[in-house]
């Protein structure tokens, strides 16, 4: 019996010790498994962390290429912006006014150099600018420009520039700009200057033939006159001529010849009007002539009265001997007329008599 109670107690002592054993084996293995949930959690975290990782490094790659594109076109573009800017025949600029009145160049092209003989960036300075404008054309300068900039319409300007590098040669520059209003409320120009000092010397060159000319028609006792000869070589009385003063002083007519064929037509005495286009056809269609036009009218004067007009030209032709332009005199040939008719009459005179003494020494001869 005794043996038998020390056996229930080493058995109860041992399920007890099974037990405490079972309930830390339990926890070691909820703790296990605990951690094996959190290690799955870290490794689940770390794969995510590494997947934006490489999410953040492909975007970077990209926004790394993109960048590169970016810089590389834009630098064509620059490239593309210079080459155009340096091609263009003058300069292109960018001229910046401000509320307070400032003034100056924030960019100007490599054309500087062929206009003003001057580097990028020296215009910053405004007043580098106007001391080789010509002092008669500063006031102009400035106040179109800030009239451009107040009313916000394209300006436009000529003006002369004395280049100390140039002999002292005058250069002519045009400058034509677009404004425009910055958040800074300053108005910014974007235009170009053009040289027209060539332009600018052959309209002064122009106007000393036109004046030459004037004085020359006005001391003239012919009438010029200047013709286009139409694509179909047909004239009438709407082809544009032009009469120079001295045709309306010849025909005295005080309001002017209208500048047309017809404004001649119609002063054409009645007996001879029917011929009058017909001997400019005939002239003008004759591809192998060379002798210049030449008829003789009567043209009606501002009296109402009839004299006489000889009416010569010369016509220019191209290399197939069609007819492009005429051009030439009008010549009072009134007083030539008259005397002509009086030969005329004195010769007939002098025939008849002449017949007449041929008659009186035959008479005589049979006597």
């Amino acid at each position: 019996m005794l043996q038998s109670i020390q056996n229930n107690i080493k058995t109860k002592k041992l399920l007890e010790e099974s037990i405490m054993q079972a309930e830390r084996l339990q926890a070691a293995e909820e703790e296990m498994r605990q951690n094996n949930e959190e290690l799955v959690a870290t490794q689940e975290e770390m794969e995510r962390k590494s997947n934006e990782l490489e999410r953040l490094l492909w975007e970077s790659k990209a926004k790394e290429q993109e960048l590169h594109d970016i810089k590389e076109k834009l630098e064509n573009e620059q490239e593309n912006f210079s080459r155009m800017t340096s091609s263009v025949p003058g300069m292109i600029f960018q001229y910046q006014i401000y509320p307070n009145g400032k003034q100056y160049f924030p960019y100007t092209s490599s054309g500087i150099a062929e206009i003003f003989g001057k580097k990028v960036g020296d215009f910053k300075n405004v007043d580098v600018f106007k001391e080789l404008m010509h002092q008669d054309d500063i006031e102009a300068f400035t106040k179109t420009i800030q009239h451009a900039a107040d009313m916000m319409q394209v300006w436009k300007w000529e003006g002369r520039f004395l280049l100390k590098n140039g002999n002292g040669r005058v250069k002519w520059l045009a400058g034509s700009a677009r404004p425009e209003i910055l958040e800074d409320e300053s108005v910014l120009f974007s235009g170009i200057f053009t040289d027209i000092t060539t332009l600018k010397e052959k309209e002064a060159m122009i106007q000393t033939v036109n004046e030459r000319f004037e004085l020359i028609n006005e001391g003239s006792t012919e009438g010029i006159w200047d013709m286009d000869i139409p694509e179909n070589e047909t004239l009438d009385r709407d082809t544009p001529v032009w009469w120079s003063g001295q045709c309306n002083v010849l025909l005295d007519c005080t309001e002017g010849l209208p500048e047309k064929l017809g404004g001649l037509y119609d002063r054409v005495h009645p007996g001879s009007r029917g011929l009058f286009f017909e001997h400019f056809h005939h002239h003008l269609r004759n591809y192998e002539s060379t002798k210049p036009f030449e008829q003789s009218f009567r043209f009606r004067t501002q009296q109402d009265r009839y004299r006489w007009f000889l009416l010569r030209g010369t016509i220019r032709r191209n290399e197939q001997g069609k007819p492009i332009r005429m051009a030439g005199a009008l010549i009072d040939i009134t007083q030539y007329k008259t005397l002509q008719k009086k030969l005329d009459k004195f010769k007939e005179r002098e025939k008849s008599m002449l017949a007449k003494i041929h008659e009186l020494e035959g008479v005589n001869s049979k006597e």
